[in-house]
């Protein structure tokens, strides 16, 4: 019982010496730095000319993991994730059609429109990073495509 008064008589002179040792007039200066992954410098949306297909396509930059592709109807204030860009293919702007792309700086995304109602399309691109504290980078959106 002694030792526990003795331990909790310590205690209370450690927590009073913080208290009192905590009250000066000094500001706690706290910065948050939540850096962007870097964002593509151009997305270029191209209707194939049998309008079956978008093609998406952009240039890599540094330090990119991936490539999220969203798309954006009109002037309507929603947006939609449709999928994730590849540096695999290349697409023929007659109709779309993969051929093995040779240039693994350039990538690209196929949307088919054969759902889509007519109209105006924008779509846009976003970059993840490789290092683990860097966010997304903002939207890139390209030109606007119309769907007759």
């Amino acid at each position: 019982m002694k030792n526990k008064l003795c331990v909790a008589g310590l205690l209370a002179a450690l927590a009073c010496g913080l208290v009192l040792s905590g009250c000066e007039n000094k500001i706690l200066d706290v910065k948050i730095v939540s850096d962007k992954a870097n964002a593509v410098s151009e997305v270029k949306a191209t209707l194939t000319t049998d309008t079956t297909n978008v093609i998406v396509s952009w240039d890599a930059v540094e330090n990119a993991s991936g490539y999220v592709v969203y798309l954006k109807q009109g002037s309507s204030k929603s947006v939609n994730q449709i999928g994730y860009g590849q540096n695999q293919s290349v697409y023929a702007e007659a109709d779309g059609t993969p051929s093995a792309n040779t240039d693994a700086d350039k990538w690209s995304y196929l949307l088919n429109t054969s759902g889509m109602p007519a109209g105006e399309y924008t779509l846009g691109v976003r970059t993840s990073s490789i290092e683990y504290n860097v966010g997304y980078s903002d939207i890139k959106w390209s030109n606007t495509v119309t769907k007759p």
